[in-house]
């Protein structure tokens, strides 16, 4: 999906540890006294575990300390420890930081926890109701709760607010494939004006799922004009991923673990659709 306010959230997660404690501890209340510094300290000494003991014992002793929650959960991600990061970000949002609900259901998503990211989500939704049409992430996440014709519905309500992204597009796709037929999918297969939608390949992808295109169009819009490594290996990570959910869609599952693998292995990155592409293969890789 295009960058919204999580793909900024999980640019975070390229800084180093140091930086991310620091710009939470010049937040932090008084009351706090010297465990923040301490805490960045050890970051800067390679000593990540003490780090987290001693975040976790002085939350032990001030359990809604919000400040202490936001440090640690940054440490999680940092670690991809995505379970522990999206329970502290929940605890930050319970504690009255309600925009870290949007958050912490990506995180539980990466972990696997669809259930939880899918309550995150909900709560986020119920609090900023405003904001509920442009959750895609949560379209997402009920595709893979199996809850296909809600999935459908937030992608349309996405369309409102996101009206050329074709993305949006592909997953209203496959959601309405699997509540009723690739044919009937097709049919009403949100319309994208390509030229609005720039990014590589996402018009060969779009051309794809509207049954105007072929899947080697896709792989060569990717690595047309000899772009950079970073660049090819971004643009490779889109192409295997839409070509795996599509091939998946249509039941052709051979050809769908091909791609989903390079999706997630060998092109895999660490924004959030590379995260989806990660979780999508672990869900399928041991079935048979």
């Amino acid at each position: 999906m295009k960058t919204t306010s999580i793909d900024c959230f999980m640019i975070l997660r390229q800084i180093a540890c140091a930086a991310l404690v620091i710009s939470f501890a010049l937040g932090c209340a008084r009351s706090e006294e010297d465990v923040v510094p301490k805490a960045i300290e050890l970051i800067q000494q390679g000593k990540t575990d003490d780090a987290i003991k001693l975040l976790t014992q002085t939350l032990e002793k001030d359990t809604k300390n919000l400040a202490l929650y936001k440090v640690r959960s940054r440490i999680y991600m940092r670690l991809n420890d995505h379970a522990k990061a999206a329970a502290d970000l929940n605890q930050v949002a319970e504690l009255g930081e309600l925009a870290a609900y949007r958050h912490a259901g990506a995180e539980y998503f990466y972990a696997g926890n669809f259930a939880a990211s899918l309550a995150a989500f909900d709560a986020c939704a119920k609090h900023f109701p405003n904001q509920a049409p442009q959750l895609w992430e949560r379209g997402i996440t009920l595709y893979y709760l199996k809850r296909f014709a809600d999935g459908r519905k937030q992608f349309e309500d996405h369309k409102a607010v996101n009206p050329h992204d074709v993305e949006n597009a592909a997953w209203h796709f496959i959601c309405a494939a699997k509540e009723t037929s690739v044919e009937q999918a097709r049919k009403a297969l949100i319309f994208i004006d390509t030229d609005q939608d720039t990014r590589i390949p996402m018009k060969q992808v779009y051309l794809l799922f509207k049954g105007d295109g072929k899947p080697e169009d896709v792989l060569a819009a990717a690595t047309a004009g000899n772009p950079g490594a970073d660049a090819l290996k971004n643009q490779l990570c889109y192409a295997h991923l839409y070509l795996g959910l599509y091939f998946e869609a249509l039941g052709e599952t051979k050809k769908a673990r091909e791609h989903l693998e390079k999706s997630a292995v060998e092109f895999g990155e660490d924004h959030y659709m590379g995260q989806v592409g990660r979780v999508h293969w672990a869900t399928i890789k041991d079935v048979k």
